[in-house]
């Protein structure tokens, strides 16, 4: 193209894991656009974007989960969108890319304004509905798919299940791959880490680790069943690491009550609240194995902490889990439960702790080979942004 692109890119969030994935994509569009990236107050600029705003969420970002910072936070993301509003109008973008959306009753009319202010829309769409009470937000999403001129999932697999739920906005979808992390952060400092969890760490010569976010989509409740059950592992460390996201739900009362059975094993370490960096970079860096027993997902960017560690990953097959893993560098179960206890065994019987070093390292490598930013956003310019204008 003779002119380069005017492009204004939407991160609400941020930081973290969404940080890391902006500083990839963005870092790599800045190339080829005339970029503004829009996001959180506390972005860290890793990728020396040249036109950052940082217009969401300065007071809420920092404040103790409540009440009073759910207000406020709701403000902040209301008074950042109308600033963007105002600024489509003024500066004629050609293309606004956004990466989340947060609150999508108030979304569904922003994304009719930028509409009306003549500019072409893309959305990424990391998760087709929301992992938890996905089905009452369709109605929402409905209207936000169809403001959008392309809508980006990473993963074949995505692309079936957003055709199957939203037949009408089908023919939108561009299929993206997630990028793996640009800046590894696997440090840690283990005198800062309790006591309690080093010695039960050290005790065992296989470890097991789950972190992150916890509600029923991620499987965690079926890691307590299994080795609660299997004599197995009884010398097989398990560490769940984890806030519970989901509360006052039949899942959540029976999740509750195989926690506190769980607690009770000498080879099960619960950390029900959330882990810091240092901790968790701890814990990943001593496992044998990562483990991902979803009973849904999109994507996970717990795959690319793994690989920054180079270990080993057991996943289940849902969404695009099995479009980045393949099964001579990751295991993949079905999404059952039997078949879910079958393959963790089998891993832990049939590996040597060196052989499942060697197995993370393969994945390391097969990752960084197909995910590389500079091949997802040239691919990204060509072929999605380049074709709605």
């Amino acid at each position: 193209m003779d002119k380069r692109l005017k492009v204004l890119f939407i991160d609400p969030w941020g930081v973290n894991e969404t940080g890391e994935y902006t500083n990839g994509i963005c870092g790599e569009l800045q190339k080829y656009v005339e970029l503004t990236l829009v996001t959180n107050y506390y972005f860290n600029n890793r990728a020396e974007i040249k036109n950052v705003l940082k217009f969401f969420f300065k007071q809420s970002e920092k404040m103790r989960a409540s009440i009073r910072r759910k207000v406020i936070r709701g403000m902040e993301y209301v008074r950042a969108w109308k600033r963007i509003v105002r600024m489509v109008k003024r500066e004629q973008y050609d293309i606004v890319h956004i990466n989340w959306l947060l609150m999508y009753r108030f979304d569904c009319r922003m994304l009719k304004k930028l509409k009306n202010c003549g500019v072409k829309i893309i959305y990424t769409a990391h998760n087709v509905t929301p992992h938890i009470n996905g089905e009452h937000y369709i109605r929402y999403l409905k209207d936000i798919y169809a403001s959008a001129d392309k809508i980006i999932v990473h993963g074949e697999t995505l692309k079936k299940q957003f055709s199957d739920i939203f037949p009408s906005e089908a023919k939108k979808v561009y299929v993206q791959r997630h990028g793996y992390n640009l800046y590894k952060d696997i440090s840690y400092d283990k005198t800062k880490i309790e006591s309690n969890v080093i010695k039960k760490v050290d005790d065992y010569e296989k470890k097991v680790v789950f972190i992150g976010n916890i509600f029923e989509a991620k499987g965690t409740d079926r890691l307590f069943r299994i080795w609660l059950d299997c004599a197995d592992l009884e010398n097989t460390l398990l560490v769940v690491a984890g806030k519970e996201n989901e509360t006052n739900t039949e899942w959540s009362k029976k999740y509750l009550q195989l926690k506190n059975q769980a607690k009770n094993q000498n080879n099960v370490l619960v950390l029900d609240y959330f882990v810091s960096g240092n901790t968790a970079n701890y814990l990943i860096d001593n496992a044998d194995l990562i483990v991902l027993p979803y009973r849904e997902a999109s994507m996970s960017g717990v795959v690319f902490t793994a690989v920054d560690f180079k270990k080993p990953i057991f996943a289940t097959k849902v969404g695009a889990l099995s479009d980045y893993l393949i099964d001579t560098s990751a295991f993949l179960a079905n999404n059952k439960y039997d078949d879910i206890v079958n393959m963790i065994v089998k891993i832990i019987k049939e590996n040597s702790p060196e052989k499942l070093s060697f197995i993370g390292k393969n994945l390391a490598r097969d990752i960084v080979d197909t995910c590389s930013w500079s091949n997802i956003v040239w691919k990204l310019y060509n072929d999605c942004y380049c074709t709605i204008i």
